[in-house]
């Protein structure tokens, strides 16, 4: 069996630039970056009546395929829609592909359009973290360091905030020992990031990877079995409603240092641009605040930042003239 996708993995080169994906029944999808054949992410599958169906053994039956095109928030894209029957019960995956200046992306879908009942791997633990919802039920797609060293480092945002306080952002090495090791995931888990240095086999550009849609029900969680990253819905969860719609986004971040700055290119970048798409994906304001930050009176007058009493803290006998006037402090 393929291995499951290979994030920023140096193979075949190609003329063509940017990231882009392509999906089958069979071979799954496959991912290239600048024109690099990344490998596959083989195995699409999702639960119902109690089981698994899979497209490793069949049982996850293709039931139609087509190309698709449009445009939403976030630009023009191009990509492929698979239709598969768990049981009787259909199922739907889709790749979108976008390109822009500040950085191509591909957002991941799966459906059920009538809805699936019997999902849950079992009962929850109550109070979490914990149990099933560490898990998924589904999978599209999955995510596998490369079996060679490329000198590429990863990042997850991890329980409290980015910072961490006591226990939080986890970073490593992404190659063969991450592999052995796995990943910090799971419902305590975040975005995920990667990238490599300047001068490196698979580049200085880096790549997020993160749920768009029902973030707070949606998992991305490491499988020792087959040493990977899959993404996919909270496997505690029972009832799956008609129409329901889960999607992840994979940005590329820009690589060009006119289109990166005033940020470095490599991992910041590609996390502002990240930003950016997912505010023009959303519908929402992408714009910098005419007469900067300070113009906007819910961050000048109403709002105080204190990094989870970071800043308060010592202070507290004294609190500064900003604190008293409300005015906000960014630490």
């Amino acid at each position: 069996m393929l291995a499951p996708l290979l994030l920023l993995g140096a193979a075949i080169a190609a003329p063509d630039a940017g990231l882009d994906v392509s999906c089958e029944h069979k071979s799954g999808c496959a991912i290239t970056v600048d024109g690099a054949l990344c490998s596959h992410s083989p195995t699409t599958k999702t639960r119902a009546g109690g089981r698994w169906c899979s497209s490793d053994d069949g049982s996850l039956e293709p039931t139609a395929q087509h190309a698709i095109e449009g445009s939403d928030g976030m630009g023009s894209y191009s990509g492929t829609a698979l239709s598969w029957s768990c049981g009787g019960v259909p199922y739907e995956t889709a790749v979108r592909v976008y390109s822009s200046a500040e950085g191509d992306a591909a957002i991941f879908s799966q459906r059920w359009p009538e809805g699936a009942s019997g999902t849950a791997l079992g009962a929850p633990k109550v109070p979490g973290p914990g149990g099933v919802q560490e898990q998924v039920l589904s999978t599209f797609p999955s995510i596998a360091p490369p079996p060679q060293d490329l000198d590429q480092s990863y990042a997850v945002v991890w329980n409290q905030m980015v910072g961490g306080m006591a226990d939080g952002t986890k970073y490593g090495a992404w190659g063969p020992a991450t592999a052995a090791a796995g990943v910090a995931s799971g419902t305590m888990a975040g975005p995920m990031v990667f990238w490599s240095p300047p001068g490196s086999a698979a580049g200085a550009s880096g790549l997020v990877l993160a749920p768009v849609t029902h973030a707070m029900e949606m998992n991305l969680a490491w499988s020792t079995a087959s040493r990977s990253l899959q993404v996919g819905l909270l496997g505690s969860i029972r009832e799956i409603p008609a129409n329901y719609t889960a999607e992840t986004l994979l940005l590329l971040g820009p690589a060009a240092r006119s289109a990166c700055a005033p940020r470095p290119c490599g991992p910041n970048a590609a996390v502002h641009s990240f930003g950016v798409a997912l505010r023009r994906y959303k519908g929402k304001d992408t714009g910098f605040p005419a007469g900067g930050w300070g113009a906007d009176a819910t961050l000048s007058h109403l709002g105080y930042y204190s990094d989870n009493g970071a800043y308060c803290a010592p202070h507290l006998a004294q609190p500064s003239a900003a604190f008293r006037r409300g005015h906000s402090h960014h630490s």
